[in-house]
Order: C-alpha cells, then structure tokens, then sequence
C-alpha cells in the first residue's frame, strides 16, 4: 500500500512537467491552417501620423490559400476616411477588389469602366486592393516563410512580438509583399517594425506595423509622415471559396470618360 502512495505522488508530481506545457511553434501552427482552400479573415486600420494621426484607410477582406501558404485569392473591400492627402500621388477610391491567381476584378479604387459594366479586369499586373494596397498590411504572417522571418528578428514578451525587418528581405521572403509593392518602389535600407501577437494557439491575432512613408514615395514630403497599420485576423483555417464576378460585368478597357 505505500509503494502504491509513492507512486501515485511521484505521478502528481511528474505529470505536470510534460512538453504539452511547452509554447507551441507559430510556424507550424500556421502551416496546418494555410492548406489550400482555406484560408482567414482580416481588418487593416492605416493611419496617417504626423503631428496628429488620422485614420486613412480601412480595408476588410478574406485571404484564400493554396500551396505552400501562398495566397492563391482574396476578396478585399477598401473604406476611405477623411480626405485624401495633398501629398498622395495615388488616386483613391473606396471599393473592392477580387484577386484570383494572377487575375484581379477591381470594382472602384480608381478605375472607371463602361456604363452597363462594374468591374475592370487585369489578367497580369494587378494588385490585392487596386492603389489602396500600398496603403493596406504589406505583411502577409500567413506565409510561414514571412512568419519565420519575423520571429527571427523579434524579442518576445508573452504572446507578443516586436522587432524590425527590412523591405529588401521582406520582398525576397514574401508573395504577398511582391504583389503589393515593386522593389523599384523602395529604397535601400527601408525597413518597416512590427508587433505581433498571437492568440491562445499561437496564430496571428494582431499585426501593427509601422513604415515612414518617405522610404516608398520619393516626393511630397512622404518622409514626414508614417504609415501605422493594425490588423486583426480571425477565422484562421476555414474554408474559403473565392470566386470571379459574373462575366456580363467585367469590363476588360477604362471608360474614356
């Protein structure tokens, strides 16, 4: 009967100390919820911050996988909030915008297309939200090689991350980051700080970034001005079936007027 106590004291006593206490990988935690035809919800809040900051831009949208994590379409709705800036070279529109591989339907967001006709067509070239997309989350922590990245160069407190990574790496690691700024946009030595939190799994719940504007617009002062996004994610793993407007809206030419 005693030995039976011990034992069952020494189980006590062991059975806390197992490696299901131990912090589970971010990357692979996201690698089992990007397989293709699922996908995740997200909100981007982009801010404007001088002197004051001002709410900018607020794009709400769905990701849809396919291999490897890659992006393989999404669905983005674009808000604007206040006037636009003197300073932006861009002309915005609200809108929204459907990405399918390499083919992107954009329905305002600065395109004008026939009457009778609501979306413009891009079958190479577009972008995930049309010329709000450089306003929008550059980082995609849905990709687990970008995920990698970023937890490499960040100190952890908790479930949070912060560090700072250059724009010159997050383009060669990224997808995502390809489609929403060219290289030639930004200069040497750009880099962009992040904090990153993760949910009680260890997926993205919340990404905030930070860019001077100054390192992807050359002119009107863009160098006095950052550009603060926040983004919460949600739904991480369900399905996701993105699909193209109807034909008889597509428009594949520009309103001449």
């Amino acid at each position: 009967m005693k030995r039976l106590l011990i034992t069952a004291l020494v189980a006590v006593v062991v059975l806390p100390v197992t490696p299901a206490e131990a912090a589970a990988d971010p990357v692979a935690m996201v690698k089992k919820q990007v397989g293709a035809g699922r996908g995740v919800a997200f909100v981007d809040t982009t801010s404007l911050v001088t002197s004051v900051t001002e709410k900018f831009v607020v794009r709400k949208g769905r990701l849809q996988f396919g291999r490897g994590g890659r992006v393989a379409a999404s669905d983005i709705g674009v808000e604007l909030f206040g006037p636009v800036p003197d300073r932006n070279p861009e002309i915005l529109t609200p809108g929204r915008a459907i990405m399918i591989g390499t083919t992107t339907y954009t329905k305002g967001l600065g395109f004008a297309v026939p009457a009778g006709k609501t979306w413009f067509v891009e079958k190479k070239g577009g972008t995930p939200s049309g010329s709000s997309t450089i306003f929008g989350q550059l980082v995609n922590p849905g990709e687990p090689a970008t995920l990698k990245a970023l937890l490499g160069r960040a100190k952890r407190s908790g479930r949070v991350y912060t560090g700072t990574i250059d724009l010159s790496e997050l383009h060669a690691v990224s997808p995502w980051f390809r489609l929403s700024a060219s290289r030639s946009v930004f200069l040497s030595g750009a880099h962009l700080r992040f904090a990153l939190t993760l949910d009680a799994r260890s997926l993205p719940k919340r990404l905030v970034t930070d860019l001077n504007g100054g390192y992807l617009y050359h002119s009107h002062d863009w160098d006095r001005v950052d550009i603060h996004t926040v983004t919460t994610y949600s739904a991480w793993g369900k399905k996701v079936s993105i699909k193209a407007p109807p034909a008889a809206t597509v428009s594949n030419v520009l309103s001449k007027e």
